[in-house]
């Protein structure tokens, strides 16, 4: 069995953790955190390095269930991984959203205190030099954060790696016109846009602690 995610991915959370899997869902502990650590100190250091060798030698000490849906079979080992570049960094550090989806939360969640500190840090720590895909965010709706914005005007910079593009999460809603003319300002960066479903007929759709209305 060989997981690809350790090699590949590294998502920051709402706290500045770093992790080489989905957070906690599917692994017993972190790497570090980028509040306390440089992100690429974290990405290449010995907590990763020990991660990563628990999926080479087939331990897989620090998974919680061997059966999560990243693990595959294969006949012949992989290569060695290119750790001079991330190639996807999952920025998850924002909670906000315009809905309140039972299927998510059921209230509006906030923005954590540190959450300002953890953008902060990503946009000036230089880590975008070496990251091939950012995901955005997860944990909230990206089209409602301030974090979201102020990385899709980044990206119009030379500060960024060349093949340095974008994947975002939205739940389709806040896609008017206006912002997709913002996000179309960050060009061809741009090459993924995922759309959460989760109401089926407009009786779903219009619950009340939803949030959601007509147009």
């Amino acid at each position: 069995m060989y997981c690809a995610m350790p090699f590949t991915r590294l998502h920051v959370d709402v706290n500045g953790e770093a992790n080489l899997c989905y957070g906690q869902t599917w692994t017993s502990r972190g790497v570090g955190n980028i509040l306390e650590t440089d992100i690429m100190e974290i990405w290449t250091g010995k907590l990763a390095t020990e991660f990563r060798q628990s999926i080479v030698d087939q331990s897989f000490q620090y998974c919680t269930d061997c059966r999560c849906p990243e693990m595959v079979e294969l006949r012949d080992p992989p290569s060695s991984p290119d750790l001079s570049v991330i190639d996807c960094l999952v920025l998850s550090y924002d909670y906000r959203c315009n809905l309140s989806c039972p299927s998510c939360r059921t209230t509006n969640h906030k923005p954590s205190p540190l959450s300002p500190l953890v953008h902060q840090k990503v946009m000036e720590s230089g880590i975008l030099r070496h990251v091939r895909t950012i995901s955005v965010m997860g944990s909230g709706e990206a089209l409602c954060s301030p974090f979201f914005w102020d990385l899709i005007a980044k990206l119009k910079t030379s500060e960024c790696h060349p093949e340095l593009c974008l994947s975002l999460t939205t739940n389709g809603t806040l896609l008017t016109p206006r912002n997709l003319e913002r996000i179309q300002a960050a060009g061809k960066r741009i090459y993924n846009v995922e759309i959460s479903v989760d109401a089926a007929c407009e009786e779903t759709y219009l619950v009340n602690r939803r949030g959601g209305k007509r147009n």
